[in-house]
């Protein structure tokens, strides 16, 4: 199935890959009926990278919850886990596990 623009095509952005690993362009166009500046995204391929990391970083977390939990929530097992979640991945590790801790109380 191919992508179908309508209007003027007026630029090109730079690709960029986002939180689930897809690889995308924007393309900005001008609207023929509004005028108004429209954006397209358009899928190109998927960063194998990014979905890995995902997959580990779920796969890290999911580890972590039964862990903890099989030790009674032990507060130094939770604070164990995020050092090594936020050192491997960032904070954004420690969001998820904390909601996912929340959600299993």
């Amino acid at each position: 199935m191919e992508n179908q623009l309508e209007g003027d095509i007026l630029a090109i952005g730079q690709q960029f890959t986002n939180e689930t690993g897809e690889k995308q362009v924007p393309v900005y166009t001008r609207h023929p009926k509004t005028g108004m500046m429209v954006t397209n995204l358009f899928n190109i391929g998927q960063d194998q990278g990014v979905i890995e990391q995902n997959k580990s970083l779920e796969q890290d977390i999911n580890f972590a919850i039964e862990d903890i939990q099989k030790n009674g929530n032990d507060p130094e097992a939770i604070n164990h886990y995020k050092t090594e979640l936020q050192t491997q991945y960032g904070d954004e590790a420690i969001s998820k596990l904390e909601e996912l801790l929340t959600q299993n109380d």
